[in-house]
């Protein structure tokens, strides 16, 4: 699996530079520590993918294409020369489509980080995924009967506190935005979950925060489950000194459970 990130890596440069003179000397790449990756870029990551974590980090020279990242939840975010992030967010070994915005919170990711997803290896593959074999049929036939193009790109196990022990899992499209579904363990559907802007969620779910959490420190990005009967949850990721808490608050404001 490392040897398809890294040629998705290598392709993602390519696709970044392709602006450039025909005459550029061709990139160089090495993969470097997290410890070694520029604060700059472990911040972006603590502040919108706080349920994940750095899996590998790339860097390259003659590129317009700086450090690329993939984390444990499968998702991968290439940043500039000025550790910006570019393009859009996307699954590591899936072409973004950039008709979609790098900023918009694609997805997912999820895992919670602060309670969340953990591993995310593609079906079959290493990364503590679910093999593609042991996913319900359940699974798959709400995928084909819901999503139309859709196919499922990797699935792992996750802890949510609202939901207990369910399955995270990241289907995506050629032409479309990748998604993650949550489905209970025996392959009920429970949730879609997306990334969003903390600055985006409503009033009744930051006055709550305002009112109980106002120790706390807002990460910039939550994550809002819509429900099959479609209302809605947000899990929230707050921090302090050496303390990491995600709380699941109702659309109306009410605390479901904290993680």
């Amino acid at each position: 699996m490392k040897k398809a990130i890294f040629s998705f890596l290598i392709g993602a440069v390519a696709l970044a530079s392709c602006s450039k003179d025909e005459t550029t000397t061709s990139s160089t790449t090495q993969e470097i520590s997290v410890s070694a990756t520029p604060t700059t870029i472990t911040s972006y990551i603590s502040e919108n993918y706080p349920d994940a974590s750095i899996a590998s980090v790339f860097k390259f020279w003659n590129s317009d294409t700086l450090y690329t990242v993939t984390l444990n939840t499968f998702e991968f975010i290439a940043f500039d020369q000025q550790e910006s992030p570019i393009g859009r967010e996307c699954l590591s070994d899936t072409l973004c489509d950039p008709r979609h915005d790098s900023l918009g919170g694609g997805h997912h990711g999820g895992g919670h980080h602060g309670g969340g997803h953990h591993g995310g290896g593609k079906p079959g593959h290493h990364g503590g995924g679910i093999p593609a074999d042991s996913i319900p049929a359940a699974v798959t036939d709400y995928v084909s009967a819901n999503y139309a193009g859709y196919t499922v790109h990797n699935a792992h196990y996750d802890t949510l506190c609202q939901f207990g022990l369910v399955m995270d899992v990241m289907i995506d499209s050629s032409y479309s935005a990748h998604r993650k579904l949550v489905f209970d363990a025996s392959g009920v559907f429970l949730a879609v979950a997306n990334r969003i802007k903390s600055s985006d969620l409503p009033t009744a779910v930051t006055a709550v925060l305002t009112a109980n959490y106002s120790a706390y420190t807002l990460r910039d990005k939550a994550e809002v489950f819509t429900l099959a009967d479609n209302s809605k949850q947000y899990k929230v990721f707050l921090h302090q000194t050496g303390i990491r808490l995600s709380v699941i608050i109702k659309e109306d404001g009410t605390v479901v459970c904290e993680q």
